[in-house]
Order: C-alpha cells, then sequence, then structure tokens
C-alpha cells in the first residue's frame, strides 16, 4: 500500500518535472528573453504577497482531520479560512499595484506587465483555493486525489 503511494507521488513529480522542461523548452524556443522577464517579474511580485495564503493553516487542518474530528466542520472552517486568505492576497496585490501606480506616482514599463500580475494572481488565488482539498485528501491519506490536483494545479 505503502509502495503504491510511494510510486505515485515519485511519477507525478516527475512527470510534473518534465512537463515543467517541455514548458521552459517552448519559451526559451518561441518567446524572446524579454517575455519571459514579463513572466518572472508578475510571478516574483505575486508570490511575495502569497506568503498571506498560508499563515500555518494547512498543518493545522491536516492535524484536526488526523485527530478525527468532524470533517464536515473541519473542512467548512478550513475552505472559509482559505477564502479569506485568498482574498487578503489577492487585495494586497491589488492595494499595491494601487499605491504604486496613484499614491507613488510611477508606472509599470509596459501595460503588458501589469496585465500578466493580474493573471498571475489569479493563478495564486487559485493554487491556494485547491489547497484545501489537497490538504483535505493528504490528512484521509487519499494520496491519489491528492496527486491528481497536484498534477492539474503545477
Amino acid at each position: 500500500m505503502i509502495a503504491r503511494k510511494t510510486a505515485l507521488i515519485i511519477f507525478i513529480q516527475l512527470l510534473n518535472g518534465l512537463l515543467g522542461y517541455v514548458g521552459l523548452k517552448f519559451i526559451a524556443i518561441y518567446m524572446q528573453p524579454w517575455e519571459y522577464g514579463v513572466i518572472g517579474f508578475a510571478y516574483g511580485f505575486v508570490s511575495l504577497f502569497s506568503i498571506l495564503g498560508n499563515l500555518g493553516f494547512n498543518s493545522a487542518h491536516v492535524k484536526r482531520i488526523s485527530e478525527g474530528k468532524c470533517l464536515g466542520k473541519c473542512i467548512a472552517t478550513y475552505a472559509l479560512t482559505k477564502t479569506v486568505l485568498a482574498g487578503l492576497v489577492a487585495c494586497s496585490v491589488i492595494l499595491s499595484i494601487a499605491i504604486w501606480k496613484y499614491v507613488l506616482n510611477r508606472g509599470f514599463e509596459t501595460p503588458l506587465h501589469e496585465q500578466v500580475v493580474y493573471i498571475m494572481l489569479a493563478y495564486f488565488v487559485l493554487n491556494i483555493l485547491a489547497q484545501s482539498m489537497i490538504s483535505t485528501f493528504n490528512a484521509r491519506k487519499e494520496t491519489a486525489k491528492a496527486q491528481f490536483l497536484i498534477f492539474c494545479i503545477i
């Protein structure tokens, strides 16, 4: 049982790595370096605020589920918490952009930079929300379901 779960985890991680390599090769061949830089900037900018999306609640949720607490109550509380945290991340990013543009009277190099930041923000918010399902599956030792979600997200 454990061997199959371990093999599945390793397979999914290798598959994600392979897909990442294929994506990087695609970027190297078909995109200009400045386009890759814009994506890197947006990813880095939003990831600065993504720390607000966890705050240790994943581990607490796994602990509560593993202890055998009421599953429905735990999932509802955790989903609400993750939704609020995802909203906090989104508001923080949008507020920082507004301060940068309107209070400090600065701007982005191109309008594309700001658009890509918003696209990355959507990715991070969806990732934060999906963590509630992944953590629940991990707590219940449903590895296949958790790994499927990890594969779909990444």
